[in-house]
């Protein structure tokens, strides 16, 4: 396991990622939830400069909280959860589900839906005949 990358994109990447989260997918995603925590971060940033206006009962302004509070594997897909997010944010984050449908979660070579001891996983070919 890749324990120094998983640690990397948690320090890297610190408005996505201000608390502890447990980044809980295959080796061969872990590029791909770097990736997608760039932009994630970069849309952060602008998205905490922008007061958020507040309910018609609250005297006071307040900054929206956007921080990614999963990531994990569920049903062989990527899953990347957010305390709240923006389209923008919805949209990186779709794509990234979508990229990681084909990429084999152990390498990140193309892959194909797959049971591996009763899970659902995304495989390649060579992984697919090793598990």
């Amino acid at each position: 396991m890749q324990q120094d990358l998983r640690r990397k994109i948690i320090s890297d990447f610190p408005l996505c990622y201000p608390n502890y989260v447990s980044i809980d997918v295959g080796d061969g995603w872990l590029n791909l939830v770097y990736e997608t925590s760039y932009k994630l971060e970069e849309v952060i940033k602008k998205a905490n400069l922008e007061i958020v206006e507040p309910p018609e009962d609250d005297d006071l302004f307040y900054f929206s909280s956007f921080e990614v509070i999963q990531v994990k594997s569920k049903y062989a897909g990527l899953r990347i959860y957010m305390s709240t997010e923006t389209e923008e944010m919805s949209k990186i984050i779709e794509e990234a589900e979508l990229k990681a449908s084909t990429m084999c979660e152990f390498c990140g070579e193309e892959g194909r839906m797959t049971k591996n001891h009763g899970w659902l996983t995304i495989l390649c070919n060579l992984h697919d005949k090793e598990v």
